[in-house]
C-alpha cells in the first residue's frame, strides 16, 4: 500500500509529491491571479508579484499609508520589498511540473493515446493499466 508523504519536499528536490500536495492556485498572486513573477512577501505574510504589489501601492493612499490587498493591514512607511526565494523556487518547480505534464500530454496525443482528461472521464476499461510514466497524471 502506498502511503502519502507526511512532509512537504524541499523545492530543489524534483518532486512529484510536491505537485500532489499543493495546487498551482494556492500559489497564485491574489492581484493578477497567476503564478507570481519575482514573488515578494509583505510584513503581514501575504505574497504577491513584485510588480503587482508595487502597482497596487502606487495607487494606494497618498498619505503614505500602504495596505495589504488581502487582509487590509496597513504599513507606514512603505515596507521594503525583497524577493522571497523559497516561494520563487516552489513556483519554479510548479512551472516545471506543468511543462512536464504538457509534454506528456503532447506525446500521448501524437501517439494517439488517450489523454489524461479522457482517462479521468472513465473512457478506459477497468482492466486498463497505465504505464509507470503516466501513472497519476
Amino acid at each position: 500500500a502506498h502511503t502519502p508523504p507526511t512532509t512537504i519536499p524541499m523545492p530543489n528536490n524534483a518532486s512529484v509529491a510536491f505537485d500532489k500536495l499543493w495546487t498551482e492556485e494556492q500559489f497564485n498572486c491574489p492581484v493578477c491571479l497567476d503564478l507570481p513573477n519575482d514573488p515578494v512577501t509583505i510584513p503581514c505574510g501575504h505574497s504577491y508579484c513584485m510588480a503587482c504589489i508595487k502597482d497596487y501601492w502606487s495607487k494606494d493612499d497618498p498619505k503614505g499609508i500602504y495596505s495589504c490587498p488581502q487582509c487590509r493591514q496597513t504599513f507606514c512607511p512603505k515596507p521594503s520589498l525583497s524577493r522571497n526565494t523559497m516561494l520563487a523556487e516552489a513556483v519554479e518547480q510548479l512551472r516545471k511540473g506543468a511543462l512536464i505534464s504538457d509534454v506528456r500530454e503532447s506525446m500521448r496525443s501524437a501517439r494517439g493515446a488517450p489523454s489524461s482528461s479522457s482517462r479521468s472521464k472513465g473512457k478506459l476499461s477497468s482492466s486498463a493499466v497505465p504505464c509507470d510514466m503516466c501513472k497519476g497524471e
